[in-house]
């Protein structure tokens, strides 16, 4: 795919939480295309609506209105069982707590999706993820025997390792110091410019979103602003 190529649409998209005087109008038509290879990260004030865009575009909540393309897939047509299938096959997921089962390897943790999925496991393809993410002699440790950094490339190389059409971060540097704050947005920046990923990535942060290609700034609903490469200043000027 062309790097400048959309590799999500969303068109019109209308979001209201509750009915009546107590609705809230999360996302008031959003028209956005986001782009295949490209780290893209959303800030805006709480209750902007950054996060509910990501979580639109990731499957995880449903469109009032208008409609979501990713890939060839209109995700707003999709039944509940279709959209699970969807999800668990196209989207990546790096959870703040990066979500790790204690009691299996990093091996396991790396695999589970796929095998819960039924899917096989290129062999190479997992060799060439672990790595790139320096894994290689931890993959029998359990994640109470790694460190901070190798737990979250433990997450990172479990998103890629079903390639997925997009990697979706929801403040995955939220509830870290600033040396794993660092860690995080290196291997996101590392799943673009290595594995060719598509990384989404909602922050509150401006130093963490320079780390992206391209920030997007929401307010009340809205994209107000779209910076390409900004420096840390520049999104501070008018997030």
């Amino acid at each position: 795919m062309d790097s400048n190529a959309p590799i999500a649409a969303l068109r019109g998209v209308t979001k209201v939480y509750g009915t009546g005087d107590a609705s809230v109008h999360a996302l008031n038509g959003i028209n956005l295309d986001i782009r295949a290879h490209e780290f893209t990260a959303i800030m805006g004030p709480s209750g902007s609506g950054k996060s509910t865009l990501l979580h639109l575009l990731a499957g995880l909540d449903a469109v009032t209105s208008g409609e979501i393309t990713v890939g060839n897939v209109d995700i707003t047509r999709l039944n509940d069982k279709a959209l699970t299938l969807w999800r668990r096959d196209q989207v990546g997921f790096v959870f703040q707590s990066f979500n790790l089962i204690p009691t299996v390897d990093a091996r396991a943790n790396i695999e589970l999706p796929l095998r819960l999925a039924g899917k096989r496991i290129d062999p190479e393809w997992f060799n060439r993820v672990v790595s790139a993410l320096g894994l290689e002699d931890r993959l029998t440790h359990k994640p109470w025997e790694l460190s901070g950094g190798q737990v979250q490339r433990v997450a990172v190389a479990r998103a890629l390792l079903a390639r997925p059409q997009i990697l979706v971060a929801d403040e995955p540097t939220g509830n870290l110091d600033s040396a794993s704050s660092a860690e995080v947005l290196s291997l996101l920046r590392q799943a673009v410019d290595t594995f060719q990923q598509t990384v989404v990535m909602v922050t509150h942060d401006r130093h963490a979103a320079a780390t992206a290609d391209r920030v997007l700034i929401v307010r009340d609903g809205q994209i107000v602003n779209d910076l390409s490469h900004p420096s840390a200043a520049e999104i501070a000027e008018v997030a």
